[in-house]
């Protein structure tokens, strides 16, 4: 989720989703380094990670595009 942040950025919807996805990329990788200092703790950061974050990015991705198929729908031809 790191790596494809950046490719968002613009509208307001974009921003968040690039907020968020960086938010839930960061602390994958914390609970990721966490588990060599407590594994019980990095489960717990890990969880916020995939299992709080991870789904608004995926509803947020829903939504962003679902409204570029919207816009770039052509009307059927008479």
């Amino acid at each position: 989720m790191l790596l494809a942040a950046p490719i968002f950025g613009g509208n307001t919807l974009k921003t968040a989703l690039r907020l968020v996805m960086i938010l839930s990329g960061a602390l994958c990788l914390a609970g990721l380094v966490w588990l060599a200092v407590s594994p019980a703790q990095a489960i717990v950061v890990g969880i916020l990670g995939w299992g709080a974050a991870g789904p608004i990015v995926f509803l947020l991705l829903a939504n962003m595009f679902g409204r570029v198929q919207a816009e770039t729908r052509e009307p059927p031809a008479p």
